[in-house]
């Protein structure tokens, strides 16, 4: 559920083509020792610039998980999976 809800909020971010290999494969959540890492793997527009859309990206899931009531994210990995024209 909350995997949907992530796939739901970055693919609503302007720039941001697709989720890469789907939802089931391109957003990960993993729970270890130091806490909840979430790994997102997106197809970003041409012309977009990385390092800021990556950064949004991070504090947009950050809020979404923190707000769900979930266990706060102790990283969030962006990977930029291609970049491509609409």
């Amino acid at each position: 559920m909350l995997a949907e809800d992530i796939a739901r909020a970055v693919l609503g971010v302007d720039g941001v083509l697709e989720i890469a290999g789907g939802h089931a494969k391109g957003i990960r959540l993993a729970h270890s020792d130091g806490g909840l890492v979430i790994d997102i793997n997106v197809i970003l527009r041409c012309g977009i610039r990385i390092p800021e859309m990556a950064w949004q990206l991070q504090q947009l899931v950050k809020k979404l998980v923190t707000e769900s009531g979930a266990e706060a994210p102790t990283g969030i990995n962006i990977t930029i999976r291609g970049i491509r024209t609409e």
